[in-house]
């Protein structure tokens, strides 16, 4: 189910997951509202004052009390920007001044560098420093801050006597944009809205391929819900080898992960486990009971399921 454009899923997923442990779903619920693009009318470069306003709106958005946010614009290498907590009510970001070329591409590293800053004050963080930055983005994505980022993305065509010579890509962040898309697909899901008309044209590309990818995962067994023929009887026969076990009063425990479930026998009973397309919370349903409604205890969602 994975390719070269989500080659970042499981590391989206935990991330996701480990946010639904960190804050609950009633803390997250509280970010329903997505943080929408303000028309930057100034030059940026000469207003660190309204930069710093929009820092300080961002911060806002999560909820952190912080009592001033400066910002500056240096060479800083190949690093896009960096903050630095000062005091516990207080902080610097860094920006790379010749990383950013635009207002969509400065409000993207500020919502990254705050995100940041959210994560350390719930104490939320990976061992490993890639891991961490995939946390950051799709915490950003997921808790309504995609937009910003995903309106970084651009892609430039070079033309030479009408034919495309060359193409470059401006990417913030460390997730790729279809990536992006895929968080922010869970979010619409999750929120039940339609963040299209908040994107731009190629940001929305992005949106749709993430999508696409999200739904196919609300096509797998046992949701009851566009499952492929084969995939079906695939199915049907794991259970009926599941139930033979348990008949014999054996040991059975089968990950078909490729397929997005596992089944196994307690007590002759058999269970089918798969996760919440969601949160990732294990859910483990009986077997031969026809179409069922099955609730999620972390996230609140309802999945019909055929088990």
């Amino acid at each position: 189910m994975d390719d070269y454009r989500f080659k970042h899923r499981e590391l989206i997923n935990e991330s996701i997951q480990a946010l639904y442990c960190n804050l609950g779903n009633a803390k997250i619920m509280t970010f329903m509202s997505d943080f929408k693009n303000p028309e930057l009318m100034i030059n940026f470069r000469e207003d660190a004052t309204y930069v710093e306003q929009l820092a300080m709106v961002i911060a806002k958005h999560y909820g952190l009390s912080v009592g001033s946010i400066s910002v500056g614009f240096k060479d800083m290498g190949d690093k896009a920007a960096q903050i630095m907590q000062l005091t516990s009510h207080s902080c610097h970001i860094d920006v790379n001044s010749k990383k950013v070329e635009n207002s969509n591409e400065l409000l993207a590293i500020l919502a990254h560098e705050m995100t940041h800053s959210f994560l350390d004050s719930i104490h939320l963080s990976f061992n490993d420093t890639i891991k961490n930055e995939i946390l950051t983005d799709t915490t950003a994505t997921y808790l309504g801050l995609g937009n910003l980022i995903l309106n970084a993305h651009s892609i430039r065509r070079k033309e030479i006597n009408g034919n495309t010579s060359s193409i470059s890509y401006r990417l913030f962040g460390y997730l790729k944009p279809d990536e992006f898309g895929y968080v922010l697909a869970k979010r619409a899901k999750k929120f039940d809205y339609d963040p299209v008309p908040f994107l731009d044209s190629e940001a929305r590309a992005a949106y749709k391929t993430g999508l696409s990818a999200f739904n196919a995962e609300y096509k797998q067994l046992p949701l009851d819900f566009g499952a492929h023929w084969s995939d079906k009887l695939i199915y049907k026969w794991h259970r009926m080898c599941a139930a033979r076990e348990a008949k014999k009063n054996g040991a059975y425990d089968k990950d078909y992960k490729h397929l997005g479930y596992k089944i196994e026998v307690r007590d002759r009973v058999v269970y089918i486990i798969f996760r919440c397309r969601l949160c990732l919370q294990l859910l483990r349903i009986p077997a031969f009971r026809g179409l069922i409604s099955v609730h999620c205890p972390r996230c609140e969602s309802i999945y019909n399921c055929k088990t």
